[in-house]
Parts: C-alpha cells; structure tokens; sequence
C-alpha cells in the first residue's frame, strides 16, 4: 500500500459530510485515490452516501473507471439504478465521462441500459429523453456506442427515445 493509506488508517470513516456535502469516500472517488476508497470502504464508510445533488458512489465510481471499486460498491447493495437530481444513473455518467471500463463493469452487473432520463427538474427539455445509448452518440463515443449495442439495448425503445439523433446517425457515414 501506499503512503496515503497509512495516513487515513486511523481516520473515522463516519466524518461528517464537508463543504459540498461530500463525505470522505465521496471525495476519494473522483480523486481516483482508489487505495484510500478501499480503506474506507474496507472500514465501514457509507457507501450509500451521496452528494448534495444526488450523485451517488457507484456514479462518481463509474466515472474513473475503476472495475474493482463498481464491483466492491455494487457487492455493498449501492443501486445501479439509482437516479441522482437531475435523473442521470450511474451508467450515464461513464457515458458521458467515456469511461470505457465504466460502462463494461455496469453492463456486465446487469445496469439497465435501455433506461430513459427522468425529468425532474424543469428546464431539462430534451434531455428528458435521452438513453445511455443516445448520450453515446451525442458525444461521438464509438467505443460506448458499440458496447451498449451489445448489451440489451432495445432498438425500437430508442426510435421513440430521439428520432432524430437515430436518423442522423444511420445517415452518418461510419
């Protein structure tokens, strides 16, 4: 292990949430401070804990990429499916970070990745309707699109999703 983990052995890990309301682990994660999510994972931390605006671990996890961390929360009961303030779930934010392994280690724990964006707040217009599929195109990620195509994904779900970004792309030289 490395320094880092001998200086947060002998932390709590139920520090209260900081400025931000982000608790230690929640700050570890996106820091990619992989050993020192393990210690307080590992220790007892509230892997259920989220941010002030709902993005839970298993997102900010997602996001890096790290297969060890996803399967370790997923294994702790943390929800895939569970939707942060604005509807977004874990697997959208690997699409939209193109986290390549984010997006393998949540499709291979069963995330669904036919799931519609829920409006929650208003104002969100088209994004109300967006999959992790069509977040993928959007943002050009190839790589991400594949995947997901090989996964459940429903094409006809997707056709009601955003006819228009599907024409596009099927029109798309590729």
């Amino acid at each position: 292990m490395s320094d880092n983990a001998g200086l947060v052995h002998d932390l709590p890990t139920s520090i209260g949430k900081t400025l931000g309301g982000m608790t230690p682990l929640l700050l570890a994660l996106p820091r990619k401070a992989f050993e020192v999510a393990h210690l307080f994972i590992s220790n007892g931390a509230d892997v259920q804990a989220t941010t002030e605006d709902g993005l839970t671990t298993l997102a900010l996890a997602a996001r890096t990429g790290h297969s060890d961390i996803i399967v370790w929360l997923f294994d702790k009961g943390v929800d895939c499916e569970q939707w942060d303030d604005s509807g977004h779930t874990a697997l959208m934010h690997a699409v939209r970070a193109q986290s390549v392994n984010g997006v393998k280690g949540l499709v291979q724990l069963g995330a669904d990745v036919n799931v519609v964006v829920v409006n929650k707040s208003p104002g969100l217009g088209k994004l109300a309707r967006q999959t992790p599929f069509t977040m993928a195109m959007q943002d050009e990620g190839d790589a991400l699109t594949f995947l997901l195509l090989e996964a459940d994904l429903d094409v006809r779900a997707l056709l009601d999703t955003d006819p228009e970004l599907i024409a596009r792309y099927r029109d798309a030289d590729c």
